[in-house]
Parts: structure tokens; sequence; C-alpha cells
């Protein structure tokens, strides 16, 4: 819970299973989401949605999982 004083949300305010899941979801072996550091953001935002569809079995979960919505997913593949 954050009070007055935090300026910020960290991870301490986050639930662990989300942080659990994000810190998979960032780690590239886990991910399959290795970019080269000049990588475009599109290339790197469609290799996650990618990646989190897979790893959800091509369910909408994926969404939940990336923290963004359904529609934003099928954006995303679509682009």
């Amino acid at each position: 819970m954050l009070d007055e004083r935090d300026t910020c949300i960290r991870g301490g305010h986050l639930p662990r299973d989300f942080v659990d899941e994000m810190e998979d979801l960032a780690d590239p072996a886990q991910s399959g989401v290795a970019q080269p550091a000049d990588a475009r953001l599109a290339d790197i935002e469609a290799s996650a949605v990618a990646a989190a569809m897979q790893a959800h079995g091509g369910n909408v979960s994926a969404a939940r999982a990336l923290g963004v919505s359904c529609t934003t997913v099928y954006r995303k593949l679509r682009a």
C-alpha cells in the first residue's frame, strides 16, 4: 500500500506473484525476448507479446501477464 511519503511504486508495493511473473518475462532465457541493444521498441514489443502468447498457450491471459488490454495484444500482433 502506498502512503503520502511514497513518490513512486516500488517492488514491495506489488503482489509477489506479479513480480515473479515479470521477472520470468524479463529473463531472456525464460521468455525468448533477448534483443540486441539497438533493437527498435516495436520489435521488442512484438517479441514480448509473442513470447507471452506462447507461454500462455495463445490465451488472453497473456495480456494480463503483460499488464495490457486484450485489444493492445491483438493490435501488437497485427503490426
